[in-house]
């Protein structure tokens, strides 16, 4: 099981997330679901980099753990907590990771620690590495074809982390931040605004290098170094079909530049609208890493509905939905958005309808011409919360199993009661 506990960070009292395949976090801005999605990511992706990296560099836990607490404050800055005592727990199976921050009298003490079992497993492998180093520097001096040192790292190192029972600690993790339209300004200064050294979003800055690796490797995904046979070829038609519907259009890179072309006319992506310009980033990574990463990797998506029409955001959702289901990814969603809520619903009622169905042909056939089965998700592998005033609720009703039901009421009550009200006076007799 994997989870996250946070007490008394920023904006949040109390949180007890269970992480699962997708996971959904719902509710008004400024609550704190972007803080909760980036904290699940530092530990699932800067602590594993940090890990790797400490390996290679033969260092020690206190030069981890110093690594961690400076990326930590690089996402979190100081002043947002300076008068804060937290606790933020990290657990993946028995693996235990935290960071801390304490108060004595009038000092604080934040601590970044993990389990003696994972702090012992990163010393077994530092002493194979060593090894491993120490017989290739031996085959260099009597002048023998050498191993590559990059496969001696991957057969002493990431091999045995991959057999592990840490291997789930260390799954790759890709983070899709808000504000995508920020790439459509820069297009042809992507490359030097990655290399140099400005001050900006590290989430920003890291999606960045994602998009440019997507958009050179867009040529090569049309060619068959991406088929795998036809069902793989089904799935890639599937996707590029609900990728042109969301963004109107087909993507091409030309002139160091992002396209969209529709019926013949070629828009650029600095002039396109805004729902092109924050989806379309998005879509292009997700459509060619989706293919590259190993499977469970977890895509971190903030705000997946931004300035889309709600008949488009539920065509995100079945992008989201293909991708999980073809590939294994897992998916961390932050959003506003009710339509996206919806969505996930019918699909995990679709999935309920599959099972009951149990092969019958005439009910599948009825069904598969409201949804498409290789859409649908189990609830079981679903977490779905709400943030409202520092606390995490679970919206999953397991009773009636759907996700959000009670919250989509409360807003279908909000704007019934203002709509009653105002029909009354309209129609009614005076």
């Amino acid at each position: 099981m994997e989870r996250i506990e946070i007490n008394g960070f920023l904006t949040i009292d109390h949180a007890d997330f269970e992480i699962r395949k997708i996971n959904i976090l719902i509710g008004a801005q400024a609550q704190g679901k972007s803080v909760i999605a980036k904290l699940v990511y530092f530990f699932k992706k800067y602590f594993s980099d940090a890990f790797y990296q400490s390996i290679q560099k033969f260092a020690t836990k206190r030069e981890i753990d110093k690594k961690c607490l400076t990326q930590f404050e690089q996402i979190f800055p100081r002043y947002s907590w300076a008068n804060q005592e937290f606790s933020i727990v990290y657990k993946n199976g028995d693996v235990e990771v935290s960071i801390t921050r304490t108060k004595a009298g009038n000092k604080y003490t934040l601590k970044f620690n993990y389990c003696k079992d994972l702090a012992d497993f990163h010393k077994e492998l530092k002493n194979s590495y060593k090894l491993a180093l120490g017989r290739f520097t031996t085959e260099i001096e009597q002048e023998k074809t050498p191993t590559r040192q990059d496969i001696i790292f991957y057969d002493t190192v990431s091999e045995k982390i991959d057999n592990s029972t840490f291997c789930n600690m260390f799954k790759g993790s890709i983070f899709i931040p808000a504000g995508r339209s920020f790439f459509a300004t820069i297009q042809k200064n992507v490359f030097s605004f990655l290399v140099n050294d400005i001050d900006i979003d590290t989430f920003i800055k890291e999606f960045g290098a994602r998009y440019e690796q997507s958009k050179r490797l867009h040529q090569i995904y049309q060619s068959d170094f991406f088929r795998h046979g036809k069902t793989d070829d089904a799935t890639r038609k599937k996707v590029d079909k609900l990728i042109s519907d969301i963004v109107v259009g087909e993507y091409v890179y030309a002139d160091e530049q992002d396209w969209i072309l529709n019926k013949g006319t070629r828009t650029n992506l600095a002039n396109a609208s805004s729902g092109q310009q924050e989806s379309l980033p998005m879509l292009l990574v997700l459509k060619i890493l989706s293919r590259m990463y190993e499977k469970s990797t977890t895509f971190f998506i903030e705000e997946p509905e931004a300035h889309l029409f709600p008949i488009s955001q539920k065509q995100i959702i079945s992008l989201i939905a293909t991708i999980y289901n073809a590939f294994g990814h897992s998916f961390f969603i932050t959003t506003h958005s009710p339509y996206i809520l919806t969505a996930i619903n019918n699909l995990v009622v679709g999935q309920d309808a599959y099972d009951k169905a149990n092969g019958d042909k005439n009910k599948l056939k009825k069904l598969e011409k409201a949804l498409a089965t290789d859409e649908l998700i189990r609830l079981e592998d679903v977490s779905a919360y709400t943030l409202n005033k520092g606390k995490l609720e679970s919206i999953i009703d397991l009773e009636n199993r759907l996700i959000g039901a009670n919250l989509l009421d409360a807003v279908s009550d909000e704007f019934e009661a203002a709509f009653s009200v105002a029909t009354e006076i309209l129609y009614g007799d005076d």
